[in-house]
């Protein structure tokens, strides 16, 4: 390459660009004509350039679906949490409070062969219970309760509760008011009853099941000591403890330490809704604290 090729390949870009003077333009052309290699670098200058290929995009889509799905899962956790909190206010605003019986409760008069129970203002719901009296088939029994919530006492005002009894198929009807304390039923109307009175007696249920949770939660976690060398088989055993976790939660949350209950499907709907709701919200926690291990670790 001459010394002539050397300036004219220095001025290339600008002339190709037109950013010369019409005396270096006239210059360059002059010399292109003479010269192949110089107009093959002036073709190569102007030609576009050449496209690089693009970087692989997929780790970058991988990142951002984890981290979409991150972000759903805290909020459907954060939804489940709420939805727990919610159902068990319900549970706890809504769960029957029975009235001890005073002299006040409840006023029964007759009325054409039939007993009318009115019932004090306060008293916001009632229930009555026949059937036949187990040391006399000829005697009807029926068993009343009075009960107010929560949420009626601070959300409600008076109330009118009454209920109408009247005997049937001929047997003598006897009617007694159940406290629902483990004490005896009060006596208040129709034909006295010459043996002993009658105990209504909770449901120890929810007391079985609390106890055969606390079982799976210690068979779960002997488990997940044996296991703890096996990363897969230690997921799965936290998974099943998370279970009786929630169940116990929900149950201490809505009855305490103690579950003898006068209001069996009411407190067992409420507590197994909120147990289920809670340990779907657990098993999403435990997955993102998982993954938070894990890349902790591969750091």
């Amino acid at each position: 390459m001459n010394q002539e090729c050397s300036i004219v390949r220095d001025l290339l870009p600008l002339y190709a660009e037109r950013l010369t003077s019409p005396e270096t333009a006239v210059f360059v052309e002059k010399h292109l004509r003479t010269c192949a290699d110089c107009r093959a670098a002036l073709q190569e200058t102007q030609a576009p350039p050449a496209l690089q290929p693009a970087p692989d995009a997929a780790p970058l889509q991988h990142l951002q679906k984890r981290l979409a799905r991150k972000r759903l899962q805290i909020i459907v956790m954060t939804a489940l949490f709420v939805l727990t909190a919610v159902i068990s206010a319900a549970g706890i605003l809504n769960a029957p409070i029975y009235f001890p019986y005073t002299d006040d409760l409840v006023q029964v008069t007759e009325d054409a062969g039939a007993l009318e129970l009115t019932f004090r203002a306060d008293v916001a719901n009632v229930s009555t219970e026949r059937f036949v009296d187990p040391d006399d088939p000829l005697r009807e029994i029926c068993l009343v309760e009075a009960w107010s919530t929560l949420w009626e006492r601070w959300f409600s005002g008076p109330h009118t509760q009454a209920a109408r009894l009247k005997a049937e198929g001929g047997k003598p009807l006897t009617v007694l008011y159940s406290e629902n304390d483990g004490t005896e039923a009060v006596y208040l109307a129709g034909k006295p009853m010459a043996s002993g009175g009658m105990i209504a007696l909770p449901s120890l249920t929810l007391n079985y099941y609390a106890f055969v949770a606390l079982i799976v939660l210690a068979a779960a976690v002997l488990v997940r000591i044996f296991v703890r060398k096996k990363p897969r088989a230690c997921v799965w055993t936290e998974r099943v403890i998370l279970l009786p976790v929630a169940y116990l939660l929900a149950h201490v949350t809505l009855l305490g330490l103690t579950a003898t209950t006068y209001s069996l499907p009411h407190d067992f709907v409420f507590v197994f809704c909120a147990a289920l709701l809670l340990y779907c919200a657990l098993l999403l926690l435990h997955g993102l604290i998982r993954d938070a291990l894990e890349r902790r670790k591969r750091a």
